[in-house]
């Protein structure tokens, strides 16, 4: 039965993408899903979340409910492509090579070390940042590279050489925003041609649309024009129109220049930002904010769907890659963007498993396995085996996942190991980070001045300015979420800077560089390194591990992450103990299950502490 304003909660609960859209109100509230589920709430009328979340809410919703893009889709056949069967590294070019010893990672360096990444087994990369932008990550201009990595003629040689590698091209495209220093919107606020590009609403200087509350400012004025321009993601980051169609007929030429440099697939980041919910009406809508993000109350709406498969049929044909970020995604929401016989993105990108959780310990954020295995096996089961996940624990924008779970050191390289396995195991295309595959972990900056994340130096200014702090505790505070951990350069070789460049670096080389870096793991056959080779190497010949179901088994021990890989007659199974302590292995292992590769040299009767086993199943 249609969803209508005499429904009650419980309905919109049974609806799959109402399920979505009420989960992740929950989260953002701090609350679990056993309360909507008790019978009082679950019967309250439908209406009654204009007060719990902001008015307008129940509208909004029913509209998104009842849109024909959003009908849940069925499950597809499986079509085979180059990119479900890729293992794909994320490149973050100023930290990866430097090749004219300026102290900046460049393209050059990238097509320099293309035989490492040979011989790991990658098959394509993924580079970040690529188009010029400001440092706060707003596009200056869509068709030309970042200066301090190169420019289109490194890139073109950079694409030639990969391509004759077997290596495919990705690229980081922010198609949602612009700079307010783009050509577009400079051309905007003189009224000019492309105002319609963007959101304005005319007003008086001293009156924002909507009430703006400490910290959270989503409108400039400009006296130009006598209007507020809508920055729903950043303070410079101005949101672009793309309900007018010029808009999006000009993102596809941007799509097809790049396409033409030997681009094979694009990132498009804030995805969900390219259709919004009543967009005549943004003051309504914006002026409801309660919570989380400015930019949650914009997006996934009705048209999001057909933008994406209109940007395909325009630009984006063949083989073509397209994965779009998005932030609190659910499965069923995804549905409707992804898979084959939607034609619209191809995956999602949802990193709401890395999101900063407090764990009681002062102001310390972190990680712990448990989230991670309860995030996956949620995808697993409503997504991932009817379509095609995005696998990936790290980032360019979070700190390092080993230094996020606050393990015991001296497991630093099981535990590794460990992660290893899983992400390469599960249904999906794996997508590594650069130095996941050495077990680098965080760095421990000592001052401001080393941080380079324009994020985290602004909440250091922020902290000193509202709250007093010393630079140091500011610091401190700070260094648990930065990205800094990530973006520190890769440490080729042990001595004055680590084999990345021939000038002084131009952010300090992570903690463990002597010891952790790619010359010395290349000699021991026990490394890191090497065991991410092996993994990836067995990936790639055995197609059960690319398109075999995911079957977790002993779900309710939650000291294990257990599965299997199904295929026919092909089998793999896995098990991973996800504590830092021996335990009692849940199931028997038979004798025509053959322990094809550990993190650990020999086997045992028990799992070890971050023991993670695979195993070929010989007679299927």
């Amino acid at each position: 039965m249609p969803l209508n304003r005499n429904s009650k909660i419980k309905d919109v609960w049974r609806h799959p993408l109402g399920h979505d859209v009420l989960l992740h109100l929950l989260r953002q509230r701090g609350r679990g899903e056993k309360w909507i589920e008790n019978p009082v709430v679950a019967n309250l009328p439908l209406t009654v979340l204009d007060r719990y979340a902001w008015p307008g809410f129940t509208d909004l919703l029913l509209e998104m409910c009842s849109t024909e893009a959003c009908k849940p889709s069925q499950p597809e056949l499986e079509n085979q492509t180059w990119w479900k069967e890729a293992v794909i590294y994320q490149v973050f070019v100023p930290s990866f090579m430097d090749s004219d010893h300026d102290g900046v990672g460049d393209l050059g360096g990238v097509r320099q070390r293309l035989p490492y990444l040979e011989r790991l087994g990658v098959n394509a990369l993924w580079l970040r940042p690529f188009v010029r932008e400001k440092a706060d990550g707003s596009v200056l201009d869509f068709n030309s590279i970042n200066e301090n990595v190169g420019c289109c003629e490194d890139f073109e040689a950079l694409a030639k050489a990969a391509h004759a590698q077997g290596m495919r091209l990705i690229v980081s495209i922010d198609i949602a925003a612009t700079s307010d220093e783009h050509p577009w919107f400079t051309s905007a606020v003189q009224g000019g041609e492309h105002r319609e590009f963007f959101f304005f609403r005319t007003g008086r200087a001293d009156l924002p649309p909507t009430p703006e509350r400490p910290g959270v400012k989503i409108w400039k004025y400009y006296p130009e024009i006598g209007a507020w321009g809508l920055h729903s993601g950043g303070r410079r980051r101005m949101d672009l129109n793309w309900d007018n169609p010029e808009v999006r007929s000009e993102l596809s030429s941007v799509l097809r220049f790049w396409l033409e440099k030997g681009v094979d697939g694009f990132c498009f980041g804030a995805t969900g930002q390219s259709s919004r919910f009543a967009h005549d009406d943004v003051e309504a809508l914006a002026g409801g904010y309660t919570g989380g993000s400015p930019s949650d109350r914009f997006g996934f709406g009705p048209c999001l769907h057909r933008y994406f498969k209109e940007l395909r049929d325009n630009a984006l044909s063949g083989e073509v890659l397209s994965m779009g970020e998005v932030r609190g995604l659910g499965a069923e929401t995804a549905k409707v963007l992804t898979g084959d016989n939607r034609c619209g993105l191809n995956m999602v990108l949802d990193a709401s498993h890395l999101a900063a959780k407090a764990r009681g310990r002062g102001d310390e954020f972190g990680l712990d396995l448990q989230d991670l295995r309860r995030y996956y096996l949620y995808w697993m089961e409503n997504y991932g085996n009817e379509k095609w996940m995005s696998l990936f624990f790290e980032n360019a924008d979070t700190p390092r996942l080993l230094g996020r779970l606050g393990t015991n050191p001296l497991y630093r390289s099981i535990l590794a190991k460990m992660l290893g396995t899983w992400l390469l195991t599960m249904r999906g295309t794996p997508i590594l980070y650069q130095g996941e595959e050495l077990g680098l972990s965080n760095t421990r900056f000592s001052s401001v001045e080393e941080l380079s994340d324009l994020h985290s130096l602004r909440q250091c200014a922020e902290l000193c300015e509202r709250q007093g702090l010393s630079e140091q505790a500011a610091l401190q505070k700070v260094l648990p979420t930065a990205a800094d951990h990530a973006r520190t350069p890769i440490p080729w070789s042990a001595g004055p800077g680590a084999g990345f460049t021939g000038a002084i670096p131009w952010m300090r080389l992570p903690d463990g560089a002597e010891h952790l870096n790619v010359a010395q793991q290349n000699e021991d056959p026990c490394s890191v390194l090497q065991h991410y080779r092996q993994l990836i190497q067995i990936r790639k010949q055995n197609s059960c591990l690319v398109y075999g179901s995911f079957t977790p088994v002993f779900i309710k021990n939650k000291k294990v992450l257990c599965y299997f890989r199904i295929l026919g007659n092909h089998k793999w199974y896995v098990e991973i103990n996800l504590t830092e302590k021996q335990i009692s292995r849940p199931g028997h292992i038979s004798r025509t299950q053959r322990l094809f590769l550990s993190n650990y040299d020999s086997p045992s009767r028990h799992l070890r502490p971050y023991e993670a086993n695979l195993y070929l199943c010989e007679n299927g």
